[in-house]
């Protein structure tokens, strides 16, 4: 790891995560797989395969945990393997993308408190600014989940991997893509997120220097230039 001053020679961009970088998303997984649960286990219930909602949930959320592991996020295919799971071969196309419909809709994580003044600060004092963040499994999900939120006028440029370049984090490819909608070169590029693999890897992978928010101070391991807690201490190098 390098100092923080000494990351930013050269830097005309910063480039950021979205889920647990800039919102909270692991603060309403729960409430999200309830909801799930309560509509899928009505079905199962319609079968005769008597299960609780929190059996559900918390299949949904072992279920959801391994299919990202194999960077799979198409919901449809985990409510598929869940039904499976129980024995339930009743169900249509249609009544999975129910489910899925309700997961994002209920999907509504809040900003993490340190995220608006940072990215003003740093807009005002000329960096550019742009985001990787994969996809929500389906073209158009995820751009759609971003358009609820405000801070998309920070952006001069988003890429949704695996719906705007054919591969997702910690591919190369999102970052190169995002660098050159930029038009900054990837040396001139910081990356901000929490994810050691997809987002350091990913865009040191990339030719880019890479900062590591790890807001609950777990100590990861991996090849950050950089490891901060809050995002406002971005402002104290700049």
């Amino acid at each position: 790891m390098v100092d923080g001053y000494n990351i930013l020679h050269g830097v005309k961009a910063f480039i950021f995560d979205f889920d647990n970088t800039l919102v909270d998303s692991a603060s309403v997984l729960r409430a999200v797989h309830i909801k799930v649960a309560e509509a899928m286990g009505q079905h199962l219930q319609s079968l005769n395969i008597n299960v609780s909602v929190d059996e559900v949930a918390d299949l949904i959320r072992r279920t959801e945990k391994e299919m990202e592991a194999q960077r799979i996020y198409d919901r449809d295919r985990y409510w598929e393997r869940i039904m499976a799971l129980y024995g339930a071969d009743t169900f249509s196309k249609t009544q999975l993308g129910e489910w899925t419909e309700i997961y994002w809709r209920h999907y509504t994580a809040p900003v993490f408190p340190d995220v608006e003044q940072t990215l003003s600060t740093l807009l005002s004092l000329g960096y550019r600014l742009g985001m990787v963040t994969n996809t929500d499994g389906k073209a158009g999900f995820k751009m759609r989940r971003l358009q609820r939120y405000d801070l998309m006028r920070f952006f001069e440029a988003v890429v949704v991997a695996g719906d705007d370049v054919d591969e997702v984090k910690p591919s190369p490819k999102p970052f190169l893509k995002v660098s050159e909608l930029l038009g900054v070169t990837p040396r001139g590029c910081v990356m901000v997120g929490d994810h050691p693999v997809n987002d350091v890897l990913g865009s040191k992978n990339a030719g880019m220097k890479a900062v590591l928010i790890d807001r609950h101070g777990g100590g990861v391991d991996c090849p950050a230039d950089l490891v901060i807690k809050s995002l406002s201490e971005l402002l104290l190098i700049v």
